[in-house]
């Protein structure tokens, strides 16, 4: 698979890169780089038991912002990243409830 770069963006503020690898559907995989409006939505990322964190898109809307769009106009459902920059995001064409 040819690497796929998207930004994640946030009411027009660049809050990720997103860099898909491979995935296992719905499932995407491959890395995470903060953009440089990442602050915007670093409050919203929850630490999970295992170490990893979550960008939990509730937290993002409940702060009266949009939610986390990529590049092709999909919206972003979840992202799990690790330390190491890895990542795993599922997004889809309309917002969740």
């Amino acid at each position: 698979m040819t690497p796929h770069q998207d930004r994640v963006t946030v009411d027009g503020h660049h809050v990720a890169t997103l860099v898909m690898l491979g995935g296992d559907f719905p499932w995407a995989h491959g890395t995470y780089t903060p953009g440089p409006h990442a602050a915007v939505v670093a409050a919203a990322f929850v630490d999970l038991p295992d170490g990893r964190r979550e960008l939990d898109v509730d937290r993002v809307t409940a702060a009266g912002l949009g939610p986390p769009v990529l590049d092709d106009a999909t919206y972003l459902h979840t992202l799990v990243v690790r330390d190491d920059g890895s990542a795993a995001w599922r997004s889809g064409f309309d917002p969740l409830d």
